[in-house]
């Protein structure tokens, strides 16, 4: 994770290269087994995105799961 704003959070994967996020009022934020806003993101945090990218090259995120920065986040295949 790099940065979060209002309704996007910008990321960095394992490999270096950067996504935009946008996060809209349908977007479902997890961390552990409850339910967040985007004001629990914090900068520096661990998170897994599923999504679809839209017309700008951005991913519009359907869920956002935030991981203890304690633990490791879950390796995508392929990765």
């Amino acid at each position: 994770m790099i940065s979060v704003g209002s309704s996007t959070i910008a990321t960095k994967d394992s490999n270096g290269n950067e996504q935009s996020i946008v996060i809209d009022e349908d977007t479902v934020i997890r961390e552990m087994n409850k339910t967040v806003s985007i004001a629990d993101i914090q900068d520096g945090s661990q998170v897994a995105v599923i999504g679809e990218p839209n017309d700008t090259g951005q991913i519009h995120a359907r869920l956002i799961r935030i991981f203890d920065a304690t633990s490791s986040a879950p390796e995508m295949p392929g990765n």
